[in-house]
């Protein structure tokens, strides 16, 4: 209650001040018995909506008491809220503020929710702790390192008593900032996994950026924006300094990628100087690429690609002054190999819920190149690929029913010549969805996404080839090729019949000549007014078409590649013979029915969906129901309508005798009497139950579609 009891106007006062004061006063005691009242209500409301088992334990909660008394409405919602996350306060305390500190500890944000909805989560889990007394990050050396930050203390290791005037001050800023760390280490890993490691990464510089509110983490997280590493074209905020071989960058410091010391990264006093010369022989004169493509909305794309020059090589190079992003393949390799060494088991470095869309890994001096740029894969091969989770087709001639999706369920492909993005779908014959790119490097199945689909999939070590078993069909075979993909080639195939065969693949199968030839003889037939396929060849076969070079074989060339001509379809199809009309099988009412409801009554009224307005009428006992679009709301419509209605009646040998409607029937009493009915109205304020019901079950099925 935000309403102030008014003071009493001072001693000697005018009328208008005395007069003043009265109305403030009678505004004052209005608004505290209305708050009285709303909060009874309110109170009453509250526990009207608890369920029985709600009731008994918050009958069994030692606040009951006081509620009793008070009616307070708040008291009851906290109490509520705490019960629904099972801290019961009749349970052991110790136990109580155990399970309530484990919820808190075992928060983490799902895949698929919102930031606001999870701090939402976050605030109601430490809400809980705080109901039953509980506490988080309230630990001397919290609150010492709080007490250090805002100089009360000179070290954090100074002594800082609990009796000291600020340590209640410090107590709970030490409580916000554990919030909101915890806040930001229970943020999904999948979209936030580097925000903790950048974060410790500018505090191990001295450069504390963690937030010290629950407000700031929210914001943290709101506006972060992820790091693509590679070949991308986003990062332009990047630092860069240029320099020759042999001399230092202006204005920048030197540090070495591999062990983050002062000197250059093929510096000889480098510890891991012989250990990258070694791997630089082996690679050298190769082109290397680790391209990893992800979904755009929510995965990390990471592509290291570049040619090593020769040591000896002159001119200039560029050094990135961001130790997570290598220049030169040398410095890739080397902080590859120095983050394995370092890297922890179990880091937060978890990539295991990552998407990948298709994974490429070049040559090694002891094997040739697997896959570069151009068009080196046959584009009519499918290949099996157990590094990607979802299909992927760049040959049109084995796909069809090609949609674009929203740009936001797009598939984002980072590569070593920049970024490209994949906008559409489209239809497998034999396995369904897939992404389709025509600028794609292959034809990918994921092994993944078939096993999850439920195909059963074999590998024979004789014949070394894959076996996918399709139901009602023979089984896929994908054999290894001479660069060791495992490749299925569809025109070969005999599923080629369920491929889709385009102009341009047919035309593959001629010269340029018979092309020439076959658009000539379909010119030719178009000219003619499109005959018999074979009257046509008749003519071109007696020379009944004088000045002409096209051939009977012209026309069944034309026939391969185009097929049938479609104005001939269009023109010489007819209309098939339609089906013929069964009339329905009309069932006779059993006798019982007719002797016992042959008189109806009839509940009508009218109800809106989408704004469209519908006459609906159900009869007691018999249950028939009936609905009927009505365009605007007037009488003459719905007395049509009811006439309608209790013609269908009478069909059947019912008798419609009476017909229960509200009050907007009202004008048609003496129309409905001309039917043989009487129309019986409600009085202000009521309705007819059985329709009220009824047009309650119609909306909420439209609802559940």
């Amino acid at each position: 209650l935000d309403a102030v009891n008014p003071a009493a106007p001072a001693t000697g006062a005018g009328a208008t001040d005395t007069r003043i004061w009265e109305k403030e006063v009678d505004d004052y005691v209005k608004r505290r018995n209305a708050y009285v009242q709303n909060h009874g209500k309110a109170s009453a409301i509250i526990w009207g909506q608890c369920s029985d088992g709600m009731k008994a334990r918050l009958a069994a909660s030692p606040f009951y008491i006081a509620y009793e008394k008070k009616k307070n409405c708040v008291s009851l919602l906290k109490e509520i809220k705490a019960i629904s996350y099972k801290f019961e306060s009749q349970k052991y305390p110790y136990a109580a503020i155990y399970d309530a500190n484990a919820a808190f500890y075992r928060m983490s944000q799902g895949r698929h929710q919102t930031i606001s909805d999870f701090v939402t989560k976050h605030k109601n889990t430490t809400n809980i702790i705080d109901h039953y007394g509980g506490a988080l990050g309230t630990d001397p050396v919290l609150v010492k390192d709080i007490a250090f930050r805002n100089n009360i203390i000179p070290t954090p290791d100074a002594d800082f008593p609990l009796k000291h005037d600020k340590y209640k001050m410090c107590e709970t800023l030490a409580s916000e900032r554990y919030l909101a760390y915890a806040l930001l280490r229970a943020a999904d890993k999948t979209r936030y996994s580097s925000v903790i490691r950048d974060l410790e990464n500018q505090y191990s510089l001295d450069n504390d950026q963690f937030p010290s509110t629950v407000t700031d983490s929210f914001g943290v997280l709101i506006n972060y924006k992820k790091h693509y590493q590679g070949n991308s074209t986003e990062h332009k905020d990047d630092d860069f300094a240029f320099t020759n071989s042999h001399e230092k960058p202006k204005g920048k410091g030197v540090t070495c990628f591999s062990c983050g010391g002062d000197h250059y990264a093929n510096d000889p006093k480098c510890p891991n100087f012989k250990l990258r010369n070694k791997t630089n022989d082996k690679l050298d004169n190769y082109s290397k690429s680790l391209s990893t493509s992800t979904k755009s909305s929510s995965k990390l794309t990471t592509t290291i690609s570049s040619h090593e020059p020769p040591a000896s090589s002159p001119g200039p190079s560029i050094l990135t002054t961001s130790t997570s992003k290598p220049a030169t393949y040398s410095q890739a390799v080397s902080f590859l190999l120095n983050a394995a060494e370092t890297e922890p088991s179990g880091s937060s470095l978890d990539f295991d819920n990552d998407d990948f869309c298709f994974v490429t890994a070049t040559a090694s001096p002891l094997q040739n190149l697997v896959m570069t740029q151009g068009p080196l894969i046959n584009q009519n091969w499918i290949l099996l690929d157990n590094q990607s989770t979802v299909h992927l087709f760049s040959n049109p001639s084995l796909v069809h029913t090609v949609f674009t999706v929203p740009e936001e369920e797009s598939l984002l492909v980072h590569g070593t010549g920049g970024s490209q993005r994949t906008q559409q779908t489209a239809t497998f014959d034999l396995f369904g969805t897939v992404w389709f790119n025509p600028s794609a490097l292959a034809n990918i199945l994921s092994f993944s996404v078939l096993i999850r689909a439920g195909y059963h999939i074999d590998f024979c070590c004789r014949s070394n080839s894959f076996s996918i078993h399709l139901p009602d069909r023979p089984p896929m075979i994908f054999r290894c090729s001479s660069h060791g993909l495992y490749y299925f080639d569809a025109s070969q195939s005999p599923f080629a019949a369920t491929f889709v065969n385009t102009v341009a693949s047919n035309k593959a199968l001629f010269s340029p000549r018979q092309i020439a030839s076959a658009d000539a003889a379909r010119d030719l037939y178009i000219q003619l007014g499109r005959p018999a396929e074979q009257v046509f060849k008749h003519m071109l076969l007696h020379k009944l078409i004088k000045n002409t070079t096209v051939t009977v074989p012209d026309v069944t060339r034309a026939v391969t590649i185009y097929g049938p001509d479609l104005g001939s379809l269009q023109g010489k199809v007819v209309r098939r013979t339609p089906p013929h009309v069964r009339l329905p099988t009309r069932l006779s009412l059993p006798p019982d029915v007719m002797a016992q409801h042959r008189s109806v009554t009839l509940c009508s009224d009218i109800f809106y969906v989408d704004g469209q307005q519908f006459l609906l009428s159900t009869s007691r006992n018999l249950q028939f129901c009936t609905v009927e679009l009505i365009r605007t709301h007037t009488s003459d419509l719905i007395f049509a309508g009811l006439g309608r209605i209790l013609n269908l009646y009478k069909f059947r040998d019912f008798s419609v005798d009476w017909i229960l409607a509200d009050g907007q029937f009202s004008p048609l009493a003496n129309r409905v009497l001309t039917l043989h009915a009487t129309l019986n109205t409600t009085a202000a304020g009521e309705h007819v139950p059985e329709v009220e019901r009824l047009i309650r079950v119609i909306k909420e099925r439209l609802r559940a579609f």
